[in-house]
């Protein structure tokens, strides 16, 4: 590993060339003038080389451990397929190499286990890509929670609905290549919102769904079975009491994917209601009273400006030229300003292996049709 200095640039690569990179982490490096992305790795060749070009990436490579063997670095991401996580993860960690992973971290929480101890001892920035947590509106909610503006918290709601794939077969759609579907690809954002935002899970019951048990290979054009969830509903005990309602599904008409989706949280507590919408992301729906039943009103509140002011000019510039994306750009430089000031950053792998724990247990509570304690 390049020895880290502050009077030089740090060296970072990037594993994993699709739309994610493309949209989020190559624009948020490129944001870090203190940063030089020095690698991008694909699969496909082709494509690394294609998307590398705009972003002035000088080395492509379709074989992660070439890149790391061959190139001078500092750091790494991980933006690929889930089950390519743990190897990359622990190649990267051997390498002391610090690591941002896409989530969720690992197929099940015994591999994220094994991850989050590897990057420990070595002693490593670690960082999970739950960058959900950078909504302006997040921000000025947990504000809400930690001053006490909200007190107890009685209820937890929330839903993350798309309509997403079609009926084509992919990676995500195989349970040995995924861990999980749809409980996994974003039902891991509503649990670490919830763990953010309310505490730790203490016991979920859960139900999960597969609603085309067969999807077609666009390669081959033949019918093969899918072994993961479409949608999966769940309820929660947190720790503090608190009761949670949860449901994510690909199967929502009229909610889109991607910029377009539909995911939203309300809190209810002593101190009132927050409602919390993705389609706008810089604003909470409020209503601080339960005094005067007739009195009690939403009304929609901007973030302050001290939450602005957390992203800094150039962050809050690409938000407001596309809100559903620039908020996540914040995500790179937490996880450069923690390698360069040698401190720990959240969400981390702990948080990662909180919310596999969450997951694992929603699946087992699932098969045996109870409920399930959360690993403490």
């Amino acid at each position: 590993m390049a020895t880290s200095k502050a009077s030089r640039k740090i060296n970072l690569a990037i594993i994993g060339a699709g739309g994610i990179s493309q949209a989020v982490h190559l624009p948020g490096f490129k944001l870090c003038k203190d940063v030089r992305v020095a690698a991008l790795c694909d699969e496909s060749e082709s494509l690394a080389r294609r998307v590398a070009e705009p972003f002035g990436v000088p080395a492509v490579y379709s074989d992660y451990q070439r890149m790391l063997e061959s190139e001078p670095l500092d750091a790494v991401v991980v933006a690929t397929p889930n089950y390519l996580h743990y190897p990359m993860v622990m190649a990267a960690a051997q390498r002391k190499l610090h690591v941002l992973c896409e989530k969720p971290l690992a197929l099940d929480a015994k591999e994220a286990k094994r991850m989050r101890d590897a990057v420990k001892r070595a002693r490593l920035v670690n960082m999970i890509a739950y960058n959900y947590r950078y909504v302006p509106a997040i921000r000025f909610l947990k504000q809400l929670i930690d001053d006490g503006t909200l007190g107890r918290v009685y209820h937890f709601r929330a839903f993350y609905l798309q309509l997403w794939g079609g009926d084509g077969a992919s990676w995500r759609t195989r349970r040995k290549l995924t861990g999980s579907g749809q409980l996994g690809d974003v039902g891991s954002h509503l649990i670490d919102y919830a763990r953010h935002l309310i505490g730790e899970f203490d016991s979920v019951c859960g139900l999960t769904r597969t609603w085309l048990p067969k999807r077609r290979d666009p390669n081959t054009n033949r019918w093969e079975k899918t072994d993961v969830d479409d949608a999966a509903s769940f309820m929660a005990e947190f720790k503090n009491g608190a009761a949670g309602v949860f449901e994510v599904t690909r199967f929502a008409p009229g909610r889109g994917c991607g910029l377009n989706e539909h995911q939203s949280i309300e809190i209810n507590a002593e101190g009132g209601t927050v409602v919390y919408d993705y389609q706008k992301p810089d604003e909470l729906q409020l209503c601080l009273t339960q005094k005067d039943m007739a009195a009690a009103r939403f009304v929609r509140t901007s973030v302050p400006a001290a939450v602005r002011q957390f992203y800094g000019p150039a962050i809050w510039k690409a938000f407001r030229q596309c809100p559903p994306l620039g908020f996540r750009l914040k995500q790179a430089r937490d996880f450069i300003d923690a390698i360069r000031h040698r401190r720990s950053v959240t969400p981390n792998f702990d948080d990662a292996l909180r919310a596999q724990q969450v997951i694992d247990a929603i699946l087992q509570a699932d098969r045996s049709r109870r409920w399930v304690k959360v690993p403490r």
